[in-house]
């Protein structure tokens, strides 16, 4: 690949300024616990830090005189290799002691007197540095390259003066883009807590207390509709009790019930197989499940002709609760509608299929996404193989607060409103946060076109670096061939000894 340079710069093989390295690949037997050495992977990569927490750890007795040279220091590079490729963090002080594992290596200039630590971080997040990688990397489903791919890159930089003007600049721009990034990630995470503000106020009843005054409404109708909906529950939901145990405080008129109350069907979803060859039956996965919205991307497929399709059809108003996931995750809950593709559910998933006019489905979706569904949740949650799991039978148990059909409507009717004003000031931030990291790209590519700063004519030419690398490279060649003809002369001369005896 010809690497475009400015004219003023210098373009030679990485591996001539750069040392390189790539992890080990530890395997499972030789972790240990956290009294051993913490090694890195892509996940503990942090929003540009190390998260130690994330970490696993090697057994020292498998450490020691194995893996030293692996060890990293404060300062070095390291930029993962597969899967999500270009992900990079700066080793800190605090950091130590952590070493190398597979799928990330580290770099480190060989001489800063040529090439600037800074400046090298800079390139390697650099379209310069990706677009050279992209062309050498292997693999099909998971992309990765590695030392033998980068010893084939080239690095272009200017003089040691303009590398410390560029990087001075790069980090004044980047540290107004971070702190307008900073601002609106808080803006959404203030979102996300108004949005649960709502819901809280929504199942305390404070959102509709004065058109409860105004209207005086009455359970009476919708708890005529419970019991008469017992004839066509499923046996397993019509013994479950009213738990009259207040779970949080709720208004007088309201009454607290369990989600087996208002549910006329509880179903898990198919555990056959399915596929990614596309078909008319996409299946839906815990995946699919995101902020309490069904997401039709990612999809997995059953044949047209699948026969078990009726039993596993999805329709109108159907709950869908995530019974298996991260503790985090387990149990977050969405409604499939008409408008939606035809689809079934998988075994990851709970249907809940509600008595009519008893409960509106988003409304559950909504209480069970709340904080109060999270904390019941938080509290019956078994965890198993390392995942969290909640059943069906705890699942119907969940404590729910039920007020009459025209309040839900209400409460339905302001959470719709509120929440498309919360849904489009957050399209505007994530907009407005995919705009930035296109500046911060566009930074570093006029960086590497030589126009975010100009050359001083008074700076040293960058071809005396080019002199210096190939002087380096040259003493490190005759060391190497020195070393090699003392180590073939100490074993002429043990031979020799030997030969004697």
């Amino acid at each position: 690949m010809t690497l475009l340079k400015p004219d003023d710069w210098i373009s030679v093989l990485l591996e001539d300024i750069v040392f390189f390295q790539e992890g080990p690949g530890l395997r499972k037997y030789q972790y240990g616990d956290d009294t051993g050495i913490p090694f890195l992977n892509i996940r503990t990569f942090d929003n540009g830090k190390i998260n130690k927490k994330k970490c696993n750890f090697i057994k020292k007795e498998e450490f020691e005189n194995k893996y030293e040279h692996f060890l990293l220091n404060e300062g070095d590079l390291v930029v993962s290799s597969s899967g999500t490729i270009g992900k990079s963090v700066t080793v800190k002080k605090e950091d130590l002691p952590i070493m190398l594992n597979t799928s990330v290596i580290r770099f480190r200039t060989k001489n800063k007197n040529i090439l600037l630590q800074s400046y090298l971080k800079y390139f390697l997040r650099s379209e310069n540095f990706l677009d050279q990688i992209n062309l050498e990397k292997t693999g099909i489903c998971i992309s990765n390259y590695g030392p033998t791919h980068l010893k084939k890159v080239h690095i272009i930089f200017p003089s040691l003066h303009q590398q410390k003007r560029i990087v001075d600049k790069i980090e004044e721009l980047f540290s107004e883009l971070d702190n307008v990034k900073s601002t609106l990630k808080n803006t959404q995470l203030q979102l996300e807590q108004y949005k649960q503000s709502l819901l809280k106020f929504s199942f305390e009843g404070k959102l509709t207390k004065k058109w409860r005054q105004e209207h005086n409404p009455s359970l009476e109708d919708v708890l005529k509709k419970i019991e008469n909906g017992k004839k066509n529950q499923d046996k397993k939901l019509q013994n479950i009790v009213p738990d009259e145990v207040a779970f949080f405080k709720i208004p007088d008129e309201w009454k607290w019930i369990k989600v087996g109350n208002v549910s006329k069907k509880i179903q898990y979803g198919t555990s056959e197989k399915a596929t990614i060859t596309k078909s008319k039956i996409p299946v839906l996965r815990m995946g699919n499940i995101q902020d309490g919205q069904l997401d039709f991307n990612k999809l997995k497929y059953y044949p047209n002709d699948w026969k078990h399709f009726k039993t596993f059809e999805l329709v109108d108003g159907d709950v869908l609760f995530n019974r298996t996931n991260s503790a985090e995750l387990v149990g977050k809950t969405a409604v499939y509608y008409n408008h939606c593709p035809s689809a079934v559910f998988a075994g990851y998933l709970i249907r809940i299929k509600l008595f009519e006019n008893t409960y509106i489905p988003s409304l559950l979706s909504n209480y069970i996404n709340s904080i109060f569904g999270k904390l019941y949740i938080r509290k019956v949650v078994t965890q198993q193989v390392g995942q969290a799991n909640v059943n069906s039978t705890k699942l119907t148990m969940i404590p729910l607060p039920l007020m009459s059909f025209e309040e839900q409507k209400e409460i339905h009717s302001k959470l719709e409103l509120y929440f498309s004003l919360i849904k489009n000031t957050e399209n505007t931030v994530n907009s407005l946060l995919s705009k930035l990291e296109t500046l911060y790209s566009t930074i570093l590519k006029k960086t590497f076109e030589g126009k975010l700063v100009l050359q001083d004519p008074n700076d040293e030419p960058a071809e005396i670096l080019l002199q210096k690398i190939k002087q380096e490279k040259e003493q490190c060649q005759e060391k190497i061939k020195q070393e090699k003809q003392q180590l073939i002369q100490k074993q002429k001369t043990s031979r020799s000894k030997k030969n004697v005896k």
